[in-house]
């Protein structure tokens, strides 16, 4: 058996220069992987999950049958196939587990983005503070002229 693709299908992109940048690897591998002459490996199916977010895994790839080397027996034959099926099941629980640590790389930055927020908001909120303290302590609200908006009279409340 043999991991196949279906992206070439999806017509998704104008040409393969833009599916390699959105894919984060060359045309020429794409070229190759199209044309049979190259196997999908690892980095192959990131790309492919990155340029394709809205697809799951099965949608964008599927398992082909090779056709086996016929020999006169049959156990040799069987042994073929189970080597190949091995071969493909390696190839994909790498690329799971590669897609796996990417995604755990994601997880860490929306934390520490999360985290920078969180601090930029407490920084917000003491400017403020600084800033209400300022307006209060220069401006006295006799000084104001009747025609004042409200949004200045709640900045000195």
């Amino acid at each position: 058996m043999r991991l196949k693709t279906r992206i070439f299908e999806l017509n998704r992109y104008k040409n393969l220069s833009e599916l390699a940048r959105a894919m984060g690897i060359s045309v020429s591998q794409i070229y190759r992987v199209q044309e049979g002459k190259r196997k999908i490996n690892e980095k192959f199916i990131i790309g492919a999950m990155r340029a394709f977010p809205g697809y799951k895994f099965d949608a964008l790839f599927y398992l082909d049958r090779i056709p086996l080397m016929p020999t006169n027996s049959p156990a040799a034959n069987e042994k073929q196939g189970m080597e190949s099926k091995e071969r493909a099941s390696e190839v994909l629980a790498s690329a799971v587990d590669m897609y796996g640590q990417h995604l755990k790389s994601h997880i860490s930055a929306i934390i520490n983005l999360n985290e920078a927020s969180q601090e930029l908001r407490k920084g917000a909120e003491e400017l403020n503070k600084f800033l209400s303290h300022i307006i209060r302590g220069s401006v006295n609200k006799t000084q104001l002229p009747n025609n004042s908006t409200a949004f200045t009279k709640d900045w000195l409340n």
